[in-house]
C-alpha cells in the first residue's frame, strides 16, 4: 500500500461491553464504514466470507462500528487520524478529515479495534461512550510514548 496506512481486517463481532456475539455477526454499518476506511487508503479485508455475513442493525441511537484489527503499519499516527476521519465521515454523511472541526450528534458510539505490530506485540482499543468522548480517547490513545 503506497499510503503507509495499516491494512485492516474486518472481524466477527459486536464492539461492546459484553462481549463476543455469537457466529458471523457484525453491525449494520459495516458495509458504510468499510467504503469510508478505504475511501481513507486503507486497505480493507473481511474475515468472514461474504456469504456467510449476518448484519444486525440494532434500532436505537446507539451506533455500532465494525470490530476492526489493523496489521500496524509504519505511519501510526496517520493510521489514527485517517481511523477518526473515517468516524466522523460516517457521522457526517461526507468526507471529513480528522483535524477537521465537527460537532457529533448526540449518542452513543461504540468502537472496538486492535493493531498489531510485525513483532507480535498487539495494542488494543475499546471505548463506549458518548461519540465525541469515544474520538478523543482514540487520539489520545494514537499518541506514541
Amino acid at each position: 500500500m503506497t499510503s503507509g496506512l495499516a491494512q485492516v481486517t474486518v472481524v466477527a463481532g459486536m464492539p461492546t461491553r459484553q462481549g463476543r456475539h455469537p457466529g458471523n455477526v457484525m453491525p449494520g454499518a459495516t458495509t458504510a464504514f468499510v467504503k469510508l476506511l478505504r475511501e481513507q487508503g486503507f486497505e480493507v479485508d473481511f474475515a468472514v466470507l461474504k456469504e456467510d455475513r449476518e448484519y444486525v442493525d440494532l434500532n436505537s441511537a446507539e451506533i455500532w462500528l465494525p470490530v476492526l484489527l489493523f496489521a500496524a503499519g509504519p505511519v501510526w499516527d496517520a493510521t489514527i487520524q485517517s481511523l477518526i476521519g473515517a468516524i466522523k465521515s460516517f457521522f457526517a454523511g461526507r468526507r471529513v478529515e480528522a483535524d477537521e472541526e465537527f460537532e457529533f450528534p448526540a449518542g452513543t458510539l461504540h468502537v472496538k479495534c486492535a493493531f498489531e505490530e510485525v513483532g507480535g506485540s498487539r495494542r488494543e482499543f475499546d471505548a463506549h461512550g458518548p461519540a465525541a468522548e469515544v474520538v478523543k480517547s482514540l487520539r489520545e490513545f494514537g499518541k506514541i510514548d
